[in-house]
C-alpha cells in the first residue's frame, strides 16, 4: 500500500504530486483604519501555497530561484554617438 500526495496551488488550482516549485506566502493585510494583521508561519490564517507559475506573475521568486539571464549594460546616449561616429569613421 502507498500513500499518494497531491499540492495544490491556492491561487490557481494547479495540482502537482512533489512539494518542490511550490512556495508558502504570508500575507498581511491592513484595513483602511490603520490596522494590521500579519501572517504567523504555522498559523492557517493568511497562509496559502502558491506555484511557480502564479509566484513568477507576481514578481515574487526569491532571488537565488530565478534563473541566469544576462545582464544589460547601462548604455548612455553619449556612448551611442560614440558608437555611431566610429562607425562612420571606418566606412
Amino acid at each position: 500500500m502507498s500513500i499518494f500526495t497531491e499540492y495544490t496551488c491556492d491561487r490557481c488550482g494547479h495540482k502537482q504530486q512533489t512539494p518542490e516549485q511550490m512556495w508558502t506566502v504570508l500575507i498581511m493585510i491592513k484595513s483602511g483604519a490603520g490596522q494590521r494583521s500579519y501572517s504567523v508561519i504555522g498559523s492557517e490564517k493568511h497562509v496559502a501555497d502558491w506555484c511557480r507559475k502564479c509566484m513568477e506573475r507576481f514578481d515574487l521568486l526569491p532571488q537565488d530561484e530565478l534563473p541566469a539571464t544576462e545582464i544589460k549594460e547601462h548604455v548612455t546616449i553619449e556612448d551611442l554617438i560614440r558608437e555611431i561616429v566610429r562607425d562612420e569613421k571606418q566606412s
